[in-house]
């Protein structure tokens, strides 16, 4: 019995010598992993910060680029309305008789247009038909708010609008027949059907200038404030804003 236990430790001896070394190195290697781990935080600080001082970089150009490009804007933007002054300058040069006269119109179709939902260049092109047909009557003041009012209420173009309003009143004043511009305001509900019927009896009556022309005013005269309330609306606050 002796010998067998004997024989039985020193089996059991020679097992842990063989099993010794795989714990040393399993130790070792979890002492590794620890250390490892323990030094990640401190390297992934370290490309965190590198990443952060590239994003910071990054950031103060695409700053600049943004700064330029809205410098660019700016710069483009005036020379574009610069250039569209110009134009329209020309554009009434012949037209009024000279270019100081052209400067003075255009400041006032500025003003008008930085107060009503309405363009500069649609403005300016109904100010110039009006000019053209009405003789400078209804091309400014009260009188081209007047048509603006008519446009505002019912959408249509202004300049198409300024177009029928010049035919009526250049056809009123000199007893000219006007009937396709009568019928189009008809058709916008500017003018009634009695209203077009007294028009044209007036003019079968040889009638003609103010007389007649103060027929249609005062059918005008119900759209007076309505380029007003069209302002207050979000898209014409903005219109006037960019204007």
């Amino acid at each position: 019995r002796l010998l067998a236990l004997k024989t039985r430790a020193r089996d059991a001896r020679g097992e842990l010598d063989k099993f010794t070394p795989r714990m040393t190195k399993r130790k070792a290697a979890a002492e590794a992993l620890s250390q490892s781990m323990f030094l990640l935080p401190g390297r992934l600080g370290s490309v965190g910060s590198a990443f952060s001082s590239s994003g910071k970089k990054a950031g103060l150009m695409v700053a600049g680029i943004l700064a330029v490009v809205g410098a660019l804007k700016l710069l483009s933007g005036g020379i574009a309305t610069a250039s569209q002054t110009q134009q329209l300058e020309i554009s009434f040069d012949t037209l009024l008789g000279g270019i100081e006269n052209a400067q003075t119109r255009i400041e006032e179709l500025k003003q008008f247009a930085a107060t009503t939902p309405f363009k500069l260049p649609e403005i300016a092109k109904a100010s110039k038909v009006l000019e053209t047909l009405t003789k400078g009557a209804l091309s400014t003041g009260k009188g081209l708010a007047l048509v603006g009012d008519l446009a505002a209420n019912t959408g249509e173009d202004f300049s198409l609008l300024a177009v029928h309003v010049g035919r009526l009143y250049d056809g009123l004043q000199n007893n000219r027949p006007v009937g396709e511009s009568q019928q189009r305001l008809q058709e916008l509900g500017i003018i009634s059907a009695s209203t077009r019927a007294e028009l044209e009896l007036l003019q079968k009556e040889g009638k003609k200038g103010e007389e007649v022309w103060s027929v249609a005013a005062r059918s005008f005269a119900r759209f007076t404030g309505e380029m007003e309330k069209q302002s207050k609306t979000l898209k014409g606050a903005f219109s006037t804003t960019v204007d």
